[in-house]
Parts: C-alpha cells; sequence; structure tokens
C-alpha cells in the first residue's frame, strides 16, 4: 500500500503544532492537584473515593465522575514527570484535531484538507483551554470521535463500527461526566434520521445500550442521579459556566463564538437543507452560547460538519 506522503507531512505538521500549542499552556488548573492525590490513592493503596476525603468535616457520599482522569494523570506525572502533561494535552489536541479532519472529509465535495483551517482551529481551541491538563480535554477528544463514527454510519459508511459505543462510553463515563454530550449527540443522530424519515432504529438501540452502560462505573445505578442533577445543576456563581453574553465574556470568547455562529449560518444557507446536520450545529452552539465552558464542542462541531 503506498504512503501519501501529502498526509504523512500534513498530520506530521498538525502534531508539531500541537506540541508547540500545548508548549504555551501556562495555567494551571487547582482541580489538578486534588486529581492527583485521587489517582495516587487508587494506584497505590486501591482506594477509590466516595466521600471527600479532603474535607476537615463530615460531607455527604461523593460521586467523583472524573476519578479515572486523575489515575490517568498521576499515572503520567509519576512516570514522565510534568513533561507527561504536556505530552498528554498535546496529543488530546492532536487526535481531537484528526477525527475533526476525518469527518471533514466525509462532507459531500469534501475540500482538500487545509492546515491554516486547522491551525486556526487548535489556536481557537487553545483560548478556550488554556490550562494545561484539565478532565474535559477527555470529553472533547471523546466528542470528535463520536461525531466521526455517527456521520460516517449516516453517509453508509463502516455500518457497524456505531457498535463500539456502549465499550466507549463504560470508558468515556469513567473519566469525565460529559458523557452526556456524547449520548446526547447520539440523541441529535437519532432525531434527525427520525425527521428525514431515514433508518433510525441503529441509532436508537444504540443510545439504549450506551445509557445502560453508564451503570459500569464504582458507584452503580446511584451514579444516574447524581450525573442527572450535575448536568441540570445551576451553576451561576461559577464563572466559566456563564453564557457568553455576560459582560466579562464576550470579548474574551467572540472568535470561537463566531466560529460557531458562521457554521450554523453556513449550514442553514445551503440549497438542500441537511436536517442532521443543523439540528446538531444549532444544539452546540446553543450550548456554547448558553455555557462558554462548553463552547470547545460548538467549535468542534462547526469546524467538522461545515468545512466546506
Amino acid at each position: 500500500m503506498a504512503i501519501n506522503k501529502k498526509c504523512v507531512l500534513f498530520y506530521t505538521a498538525l502534531a508539531v503544532f500541537s506540541i508547540f500549542l500545548a508548549c504555551l499552556s501556562t495555567n494551571y488548573d487547582f482541580d489538578l492537584f486534588a486529581r492527583l492525590i485521587v489517582g495516587e490513592r487508587f494506584i497505590e493503596q486501591g482506594i477509590l473515593p466516595f466521600k471527600d476525603f479532603l474535607s476537615y468535616t463530615p460531607t455527604h457520599p461523593w460521586y467523583d465522575h472524573e476519578w479515572g482522569s486523575g489515575v490517568v494523570f498521576y499515572f503520567l506525572i509519576k512516570h514522565l514527570g510534568p513533561f507527561g502533561l504536556v505530552a498528554f494535552q498535546a496529543a488530546v489536541m492532536f487526535f481531537t484535531s484528526v477525527f475533526v479532519v476525518k469527518t471533514q472529509r466525509l462532507q459531500k465535495h469534501a475540500l482538500p484538507s487545509s492546515l491554516i483551517f486547522m491551525g486556526i482551529f487548535l489556536a481557537l481551541f487553545l483560548k478556550l483551554n488554556s490550562s494545561l491538563v484539565r478532565c474535559q480535554l477527555f470529553s472533547f477528544l471523546f466528542f470528535s470521535i463520536f461525531l466521526y463514527i455517527l456521520e460516517s454510519t449516516r453517509r453508509g459508511k463502516h455500518k457497524n463500527l456505531i457498535w463500539i459505543f456502549p465499550p466507549l462510553v463504560i470508558l468515556w463515563n469513567n473519566v469525565h461526566g460529559g458523557v452526556v454530550s456524547g449520548l446526547g449527540l447520539i440523541a441529535m443522530y437519532f432525531a434527525g434520521a427520525v425527521i428525514e424519515r431515514k433508518p433510525w432504529k441503529k441509532y436508537l438501540a444504540v443510545l439504549f445500550t450506551s445509557g445502560l452502560a453508564l451503570d459500569i462505573n464504582p458507584y452503580g445505578a446511584k451514579y444516574w442521579n447524581f450525573l442527572f442533577s450535575a448536568a441540570t445543576k445551576h451553576r451561576k456563581y461559577i464563572v466559566e459556566w456563564w453564557p457568553f453574553f455576560a459582560y466579562r465574556h464576550i470579548l474574551y470568547y467572540i472568535l470561537p463564538s463566531l466560529f460557531g455562529i458562521f457554521g450554523f449560518l453556513s449550514a442553514i444557507r445551503t440549497k438542500k437543507i441537511d436536517v442532521t446536520k443543523i439540528i446538531v450545529l444549532a444544539i452546540t452552539l446553543y450550548c456554547g452560547l448558553a455555557h462558554v465552558k462548553l463552547l470547545s464542542i460548538t467549535v468542534i462541531a462547526a469546524a467538522a460538519l461545515c468545512y466546506n
């Protein structure tokens, strides 16, 4: 099988740029240290947190939806030092970009991949995630993977690949609660298939089995209630959960917000309306504008589905 030199050069340049941007990330998320403690307790002692063991006072039962991330972070910093965390961020940025590009190539009359466009995408991604390492990076990677698989399934390619979702949900569910965005994405494609009168049973079946997979975690079925309450909780005192239109956010988040808005507008201005694409872009755009923490999934969806 012949090696496509242009493709190799493209992905090599993308990898180098991902490493470069990761090295520019200097902010630390204070939760990282709590994650490292959780990871240390699990790797060294085999203990999982069922209460807030960092508190000096009695606490309610604690459902740690990021315990798996702590295990990964502690393993990396123990064996590779701080370099391991930088390498992790670079790898997540790179592979998220890879699946964005793969989704772009599935579009009808797809244009050749543009390194400049993906450079802009990665720059926006870094602007939205300036902390060195955060657990939500797992969710952005998994979101890009889910988007690629769903889009390839919708276009008749890799028809059975969609059944990888339940095991992926088990993994995603144990590293970050953003797994709800993956289930939501499946639901969007299910809704699009129903509206467009295309085969929809496979989406519903995968959504159901993936939902059942949420039970596979250290906390069992009780985790469902926590996940629902966390997803619907009002966080008016947490700045990163404020809407884009909050005074202090408008200027800082204007570029990624415009990126998502223009992506949505380009989708609705086409001659042939793609209902599924519009549903995905509309919902992810709403989520990003309602909570700036979710703007990353807005940018991922727009870059992958509206590149042309």
